[in-house]
């Protein structure tokens, strides 16, 4: 009876450890995932809250913030590539980067070298006297 409960657990407990793992990695992917996506928000809607600015000073305020960003505070993501693109008071932010796979032999099934990160966002520009135009506009087409 005490080795069938041996070849049990040698047969089980690799399989739920490694189902852990992989737990643990899908938590480290979402939390990565999570901050990329909140700071590349944060930096677009900061770098298009002026109305003055151009284009290329848009572009431009992204770009030094994005290059203080602090990979290390991230769990398992690899410093990934920025694009950053601004048109006609639109400006709009990619970053792209990676998770290494936990286990060599699981990278043949997900297709590559680590599971994909994509974090982007964009946002307007608005002229706050134009909003304001546009809202009495509103307003008086409503009172009639």
């Amino acid at each position: 009876m005490k080795a069938y409960f041996s070849v049990e657990a040698a047969c089980i407990l690799p399989l739920v450890l490694g189902v852990q793992v992989l737990l643990v990695y899908g938590m480290f992917f979402l939390y990565d995932r999570c901050l990329l996506e909140q700071d590349v928000a944060w930096w677009v809607t900061d770098g298009t809250s002026d109305c003055a600015r151009t284009g290329e000073e848009m572009v431009g305020a992204v770009r030094k913030q994005a290059s203080g960003f602090d990979w290390d505070r991230l769990l398992a993501c690899r410093p990934g590539e920025w694009d950053i693109k601004a048109s006609l008071g639109k400006l709009s932010a990619e970053v792209e980067s990676r998770v290494e796979v936990p286990f060599s032999g699981l990278a043949k099934w997900t297709g590559g070298d680590g599971w994909r990160i994509r974090a982007s966002h964009s946002c307007v520009s608005l002229s706050p006297a134009l909003t304001v135009r546009a809202c009495r506009k509103l307003l008086d087409a409503l009172e009639k």
